[in-house]
């Protein structure tokens, strides 16, 4: 006779995001007034993922696709002529959500 083993974390998906959160995809109202009313660009365009913006969507959905669905700054995706001259500065206001949160 097999024996089977009860996993709570398969059966309970709430109990799974509390042992096991994934906090890359959670947008918080501190991002976008950092985003738009600050002018930092938080995320890198390559952090973005593209399709979720399409009117179509993502076809993986937030939950399995290893890029951000969230609202970019005006500054993502702009010229990327280097002209602007702060190509450092990006990196420097990049800062991670534990940080805005005080964590």
């Amino acid at each position: 006779m097999a024996s089977q083993t009860f996993d709570p974390l398969t059966q309970n998906p709430l109990l799974a995001d509390v042992v096991h959160p994934d906090f890359h995809q959670v947008n918080s109202t501190v991002e976008l007034y950092i985003k738009n009313q600050v002018g930092l660009k938080l995320d890198t365009d390559e952090q973005i993922c593209r399709l979720a913006l399409t009117p179509a969507g993502c076809p993986l959905g937030p939950r399995h696709c290893p890029l951000r669905h969230t609202t970019p700054s005006p500054l993502n995706f702009g010229s990327q002529d280097g002209a602007s001259g702060n190509s450092g500065r990006d990196r420097l206001a990049t800062v991670c959500k534990h940080w805005l949160r005080g964590l």
